[in-house]
């Protein structure tokens, strides 16, 4: 009888492995791809808490790309989102507007594997998008520019034009003007989301034509914003976005925040 529940065991122990083995094999893979610096303290880092989520509360394989410049050209992320296609996960969550056409694209030469748009606008048979309505807590950005600003000249930057960014500039104007008409709304689009110089130009460029008022829809380049605001020795207020920024920096009279990670 011992020999034959030692066996007994040693069988039910392989079968378990196996099992396991089997479960693990079944397991969903997950791949967030973040066309920009996951730690950029903005965009692209909501999506990185996103990934993390995923990572603590869900069972899947769970990995992430980053790196990928998010104004770079459609094709180079298009490639980026083709190349992860070709190792085979379940589902590519693709983070930000940018992605739109990258995603219509390689959804169709992957009809097995789901794909999803963070603050996207498009949708297909394996395709689906999901927003934070981030235009809401830009119009109260505005808003608030528009009741503080002392020279009645308000700017914004950014990096890059997708529609979810276009309609939180939209939405952070019509603030603006709802509280203020006779304010004068200043807006650059730099090309580049992390670059720091030529953020920092363009804040520099807005402040010069009167601006004391900024709202910067950035990423890494926010960090040259601050620097060429804080130069200016409290007579300029910076507004940031996603993150409550306000925490961080006493340069920041208000955040827009719109947390995209909980729609990863």
């Amino acid at each position: 009888m011992y020999k034959f529940g030692n066996t007994l065991l040693i069988v039910v122990g392989l079968i378990l492995t196996s099992l396991t083995q089997v479960m693990a094999t079944d397991r969903q893979d997950i791949a967030v791809l973040i066309p920009g610096k996951h730690d950029d303290n903005g965009f692209m880092q909501a999506a990185y808490r996103g990934y993390e989520k995923i990572k603590a509360e869900l069972d899947v394989n769970a990995s992430y790309v980053s790196n990928i410049s998010a104004t770079s050209d459609p094709i180079l992320l298009t490639e980026a989102m083709r190349k992860l296609a070709q190792e085979g996960p379940d589902m590519i969550i693709a983070h930000g507007g940018q992605c739109n056409g990258p995603a219509q694209t390689v959804s169709q030469e992957f009809p097995d594997i789901k794909f999803v748009v963070i603050q996207g606008h498009v949708q297909g048979p394996n395709l689906s998008s999901y927003m934070v309505r981030q235009e809401d807590s830009a119009w109260l950005a505005g808003a608030l520019a528009g009741l503080t600003t002392q020279s009645d000249v308000v700017g914004h930057i950014s990096g890059a034009w997708p529609t979810p960014g276009l309609m939180g500039r939209a939405a952070f104007y019509d603030g603006l003007k709802y509280v203020n008409p006779d304010a004068k709304f200043l807006s650059w689009f730099t090309g580049d989301l992390d670059n720091t110089v030529i953020n920092r130009e363009a804040a520099a460029t807005e402040i010069a034509e009167g601006a004391d008022v900024i709202y910067t829809m950035l990423n890494g380049g926010r960090q040259g914003v601050s620097e060429e605001i804080k130069s200016q020795n409290g007579k300029v207020r910076h507004i940031g976005n996603v993150s409550d920024w306000t925490q961080v920096d006493p340069s920041f009279v208000g955040s827009a925040v719109a947390d995209a990670s909980v729609a990863i």
